[in-house]
């Protein structure tokens, strides 16, 4: 049996993102979705010693745009800014270091246009640093759905990569009409429960996974079972 997966391309998701993708063989990234600003697709939240604060790309008009077409602002110099607000607030964390020059790497060296390619290269980058054996795949690169609705969407790409069952976070609950699988079956995953130490006081959950990754290096991992 191949399970598919499928989300948007959030910037640096929390762990339950990475739970999903560790339990699936294909992770379909949804960049045909719609762009939305009061999402994750260009801003996460990491622990400081004020609390939760908002790490965000600068991106230009997204209105109305698919996410594969959303263009980053690169008239500010957020890639420095990022990596400043990460080592003000981990360069204490056990493992940052271990985990900081690979970022620099992503947002010092390279400069990027588009969005959905950045966020996809920090997927990449998460997938090997938890040492996550899953295809990652962009909708992008499949045939248009002929369905109009959004259970059926998720059928369709599930099957166009050879999928026999689809696996849902919580949210899917809510809107998946579940008389549409009938080839196709349906699974729902929940997020992590397990908690970790944490720089500045308290446990916070759902951050960004770069929490996860200085705090607790590659036992990030098991993380993901709990």
């Amino acid at each position: 049996m191949t399970v598919v997966a499928i989300h948007q391309p959030d910037f640096l998701p929390y762990l339950g993102f990475f739970k999903k993708m560790q339990s699936c063989d294909i992770f379909l990234v949804y960049d045909r979705a719609q762009f939305s600003k009061n999402a994750y697709h260009n801003r996460n939240r990491i622990k400081t010693p004020h609390g939760k604060a908002w790490i965000t790309v600068p991106i230009k008009s997204p209105h109305s745009h698919p996410i594969l077409s959303v263009e980053i602002d690169n008239a500010r110099r957020w890639g420095r800014r990022f990596m400043e607000t990460v080592h003000a607030n981990y360069a204490r964390a056990p493992y940052f270091d271990s985990f900081a020059r690979d970022f620099e790497r992503v947002f010092l060296l390279s400069r990027w246009q588009k969005l959905v390619d950045l966020n996809i290269r920090l997927l990449d980058l998460v997938k090997e640093a938890l040492g996550l054996e899953v295809k990652i795949i962009r909708t992008s690169s499949l045939p248009e759905c002929q369905s109009t609705d959004a259970t059926g969407k998720l059928i369709e790409m599930t099957r166009a990569v050879g999928g026999s069952k689809y696996l849902s976070g919580p949210g899917g609950i809510a809107y998946l009409d579940r008389s549409e699988f009938s080839d196709v079956a349906l699974e729902f995953v929940a997020p992590p429960k397990g908690s970790y130490r944490q720089e500045w006081g308290g446990f916070v959950p759902d951050l960004s996974v770069v929490d996860a990754l200085f705090n607790c290096g590659g036992e990030t991992r098991n993380l993901l079972l709990t």
